[in-house]
């Protein structure tokens, strides 16, 4: 039952990161899976050996024949796959959200949403469907401020629950961290309203490696085996795997981290 497994989902909840040890036989990946199922995760297994390393779990290049000749491939891994289907799980519950956001606002139905660290302002909708904050001070000075569904995707990607953006400490700091300069209290107050009313908490994604100790650890997960510690996980800790140079651009000039094919290790579970 769920109560057996209590332990095993605090920690899971807590670290992102556990190990179940002992004798060889006695059900530690069914373990593993029974733990998940109690989470309703999805899940993945894949199992360490010798010859296994970063190409097969990360990205690497793979030979690929076109026209009679042979060329190579960039190609995702396992674990870069199952990220970027837990990445897709998590922006169709935001796009609906958000869509339903605009409607309500259209429609007068929501005039203002609530702020953490200054007044309200009135609401509306831009022509490229970005929200925008129209407000006037007791002097009549007239500001009016844009919250981006971009943007916004970006800082739901990291912070999606309400207990972690009403306990930031610091908004302009955590906010900023994510999504650069930008006007944090507006920003703060749609994304804490879209995660309050979002129809479906994301559903937690969860590998199970199996043999782990068969693996050279540092060999398979590469630049990304710092991410193993919970502290450096998140878009502020994003990094660029060995193949990034092969990923799309906005131009050969411009990086830009938003780009769907960059890998997010904020999703590293």
């Amino acid at each position: 039952t769920h109560n057996n497994y209590d332990a095993f989902l605090k920690l899971l909840k807590g670290n992102y990161n556990l190990i179940l040890t002992g004798a060889p036989g006695t059900g530690k990946t069914y373990l593993a899976k029974e733990i998940a199922k109690a989470m309703g995760a999805t899940y993945k297994v894949v199992q360490f050996h010798p010859s296994y390393d970063y190409t097969d779990f990360v990205e690497g290049l793979r030979p690929v024949k076109s026209d009679g000749s042979l060329g190579f491939h960039r190609k995702d891994g396992v674990f870069k796959t199952f990220c970027k289907e837990a990445i897709s799980s998590v922006e169709s519950l935001f796009d609906d959200a958000y869509a339903d956001l605009i409607n309500k606002i259209k429609d007068g139905r929501i005039k203002t949403l609530e702020l953490k660290t200054k007044d309200s302002a009135e609401l509306d909708v831009r022509g490229d469907d970005s929200i925008g904050w129209y407000s006037e001070s007791e002097t009549g000075h007239k500001s009016s401020n844009v919250v981006s569904k971009a943007r916004l995707q970006k800082l739901f990607n990291v912070y999606n629950t309400v207990e972690i953006i009403e306990g930031m400490s610091n908004i302009n700091t955590s906010i900023q961290s994510v999504i650069g300069g930008c006007d944090s209290s507006y920003y703060w107050g749609v994304l804490r309203y879209l995660v309050e009313h979002i129809n479906s908490r994301p559903k937690p994604y969860i590998l199970i490696i199996d043999e782990i100790n068969r693996g050279e650890v540092s060999k398979i997960f590469g630049e990304l085996f710092l991410s193993i510690d919970t502290g450096y996980r998140g878009e502020e800790h994003k990094v660029d795997t060995q193949y990034q140079t092969l990923m799309p651009r906005e131009s050969d000039s411009d990086f830009d981290p938003s780009n769907a094919d960059v890998f997010r290790n904020g999703f590293f579970i």
